[in-house]
C-alpha cells in the first residue's frame, strides 16, 4: 500500500478476504494518523469495535449482518471517513485442496514483478491467487474465490494505487482488454483463459498517463463492455 497515495480516497484503506470461515468475512487494512478508532456498522444497525493498532486494523464481520460499513473517527469523536458497504462476494467459497496453477507472469520497471495463479474453490468456481512485488515494503498475496456463474457486467478488473498493475478477470467473449490512459493512448491485453494481470512500464506510473478505463472488445473488435479504473 504505497503512502501516501493509499489515502487519496479517504482515511482509511480496506481489502476483504473472502475466504474466511462460514461464518464470517475478514476486513483488514490501514488507516492514517487523523483515525483515532474505528467501528463497523453492520445492515441489522449494530455497531462493532474496529481493532486497530500502529494505523493497522482487522475485523471479522458475520456475514448474516451484511452490507456493512466501516466507520472512522478522529480525537474528538468526529467521523472523518466511512468505506464503500462492503458485501459477501462469494458467501462459501474458499480455496479448495490442491496446487493453482501458474498462467500469468509479468515484470515491470526496477525489480517490479508480478503472477496470476488459478486453482478450484469449494462451491465448484475458481479462486485467484496473485502476488505482486513492487519493492521490500510493498508486494503481498491477494486472494479472491469467484462465483461459478457470472454477475452483470463482462470486465471484472482493478487498478492498484499507483497503478503498477492492472488486474481482473473478463468473460469469455471479451478477447482483447484494451487498457486506456489518462493522456488517450492505450495498449492492448489478451487474457489467458479469462484472467489478465498487466505491469506498468514506468512511463504510465507518472499521474498523466496513468490507466483510467479498460474496454473489452470481441474477437471482431467490437465492444463488449468497458470499466472505469478512477475510485469514485
Amino acid at each position: 500500500m504505497p503512502y501516501p497515495e493509499v489515502f487519496e480516497q479517504g482515511p482509511i484503506s480496506s481489502e476483504l478476504m473472502g475466504n474466511g470461515s462460514s461464518g464470517f468475512v475478514t476486513v483488514s487494512g490501514v488507516a492514517s494518523d487523523d483515525v483515532d478508532r474505528m467501528e463497523a456498522l453492520l445492515a441489522d444497525g449494530q455497531r462493532a469495535e474496529v481493532a486497530l493498532q500502529d494505523n493497522a486494523y482487522v475485523i471479522d464481520l458475520p456475514r448474516a449482518n451484511l452490507p456493512a460499513r466501516l466507520i472512522s473517527y478522529d480525537a474528538e469523536g468526529r467521523v472523518i471517513g466511512a468505506s464503500p458497504p462492503w458485501s459477501d462476494l462469494a458467501p462459501t467459497a474458499a480455496p479448495a485442496r490442491g496446487r493453482a496453477t501458474t498462467l500469468i507472469r509479468v515484470s515491470g520497471p526496477e525489480g517490479v514483478t508480478g503472477s496470476l495463479a488459478v486453482g478450484p474453490s469449494t462451491d465448484g468456481g475458481e479462486c485467484v491467487f496473485v502476488t505482486e512485488h513492487v519493492d521490500k515494503q510493498h508486494g503481498g498475496v491477494g486472494v479472491n474465490c469467484n462465483r461459478p456463474a457470472w454477475a452483470d457486467g463482462a470486465l471484472q478488473v482493478s487498478a492498484g494505487f499507483p497503478p503498477h498493475f492492472v488486474e481482473g478477470r473478463v468473460r469469455a467473449d471479451v478477447k482483447t482488454v484494451r487498457i486506456r490512459f489518462a493522456d488517450g493512448s492505450s495498449t492492448d491485453v489478451t487474457p489467458t483463459h479469462g484472467y489478465m494481470l498487466w505491469a506498468a512500464p514506468a512511463a504510465n506510473l507518472e499521474p498523466a498517463r496513468r490507466p483510467t478505463e479498460v474496454i473489452g472488445l470481441r474477437a471482431d473488435g467490437s465492444e463488449v463492455d468497458r470499466q472505469s479504473l478512477v475510485p469514485k
